[in-house]
């Protein structure tokens, strides 16, 4: 599946340009992810994400012209303009009580990250010292779902918004998305056991979008 096509599946299942940026890291342009997904998106929303924003910053400052710039990230004059004020005054780790005090009124740890302009490793280290760790099941428990429905991995689930997989399990079985129809959709696990022979069960389970303790399991069921 090509990135185009992932990055459709994740839009159509509501999925937001950042929380898309994090799933697929791996597989996008290294340098400009952002400019690739608003690329690919069919819809881009108007407004930057947070990403994006500082993406965008980094271009102008290696000399891309404002038309350059409104080009590539499918956006306007005014949020270019809007970029580069907000990126020159970015904070990269606020202060716990920012932290705290922003994901309380918001409720989730993506957009907590995405109002403050920070990495989830800040916010996640905070909130997880200030005990509040365990309470980001039930608030991002729509965007696990909205993961889940897009046939995202557990294990990419929990790098993305930080729940366990455990959790992310129980959401999946209460809602009718557990496990066991990704394995009753599979049926080409030959070509992805091969796959894993050549290369390693990692790199198969990103590429065929399946769990790696799936393929264990049918390893050992072909012995």
């Amino acid at each position: 599946m090509s990135n185009r096509e992932k990055i459709h599946r994740l839009e159509a299942a509501g999925v937001d340009e950042t929380t898309i940026a994090q799933v697929l890291q791996a597989e996008l342009n290294a340098e400009h992810p952002y400019a690739e997904i608003r690329s690919k998106l069919r819809k881009p929303q108007e407004r930057l994400s947070s990403g994006a924003r500082q993406e965008l910053f980094y271009n102008a400052d290696l000399g891309s012209s404002t038309a350059e710039l409104i080009r590539k990230y499918r956006t306007t004059a005014a949020e270019v303009y809007k970029a580069t004020r907000i990126a020159r005054a970015r904070k990269d780790r606020p202060e716990a009580y920012l932290v705290i005090e922003a994901y309380k009124r918001l409720g989730t740890l993506s957009e907590t990250m995405q109002e403050l302009d920070t990495s989830k490793r800040h916010v996640t280290r905070i909130l997880r010292d200030a005990g509040l760790m365990a309470s980001l099941s039930s608030h991002d428990e729509p965007m696990i779902l909205r993961l889940l429905q897009a046939g995202v991995t557990y294990q990419e689930i929990h790098e993305t918004v930080g729940t366990n997989t455990g959790v992310i399990g129980r959401i999946a079985r209460a809602n009718g998305l557990g496990r066991q129809i990704q394995r009753k959709n599979m049926d080409n696990w030959p070509e992805i056991l091969e796959y894993a022979r050549a290369h390693n069960v990692s790199e198969a389970a990103r590429k065929y979008n399946v769990e790696r303790s799936n393929i264990y399991y049918h390893r050992k069921k072909t012995l």
